[in-house]
């Protein structure tokens, strides 16, 4: 959080409120698993590395946070825990008709992320870095850290 107050100072983002809150399926405590590169941290665990501290946080879900206020962006980068996010925000996307979110493909279960957000409205795609184009998901994209793009 100190970073991000940092980050936000340096930049002189005047327009941005930090909130020392992770974003979760419901409002409450939950575990934070900290690892020796920060961009790993999570609220689930890695199933390959040892944390390096847990810590008890205060958690939001979005549609607490967010009420019945319009949204046309969400960006999504929580290490794991997306489908967590997802299920926290099901009345705010249902509400917003012409949305546009982009997210992690998370390493759990990636098949049923996917056929969640399509069932929630969403046409996915994967935004091919390489390529510098979006298309279809393909099997060989639950291998690798894949970064999507989803419109509604």
């Amino acid at each position: 959080f100190k970073l991000l107050n940092e980050n936000i100072r340096l930049n002189d983002a005047t327009n941005v409120k930090p909130i020392k809150k992770a974003v979760s399926d419901k409002s409450g405590k939950r575990k934070f698993y900290t690892y020796r590169m920060s961009g790993w941290h999570s609220l689930i665990p890695d199933s390959q590395l040892k944390p390096e501290s847990i810590a008890n946080v205060d958690c939001i879900a979005i549609d607490s946070f967010l009420k019945d206020k319009k949204v046309d962006v969400i960006k999504i980068d929580v290490e794991r825990a997306e489908h967590l996010v997802i299920a926290g925000m099901k009345q705010t996307l249902g509400r917003n008709k012409h949305l546009t979110m982009f997210c992690e493909l998370p390493s759990i279960d990636p098949k049923l992320f996917i056929r969640n957000l399509e069932r929630l409205g969403f046409d996915v795609k994967v935004i091919d870095e390489y390529n510098s184009n979006l298309r279809r998901v393909r099997e060989n994209d639950f291998l690798v850290k894949t970064n999507l793009y989803c419109v509604k």
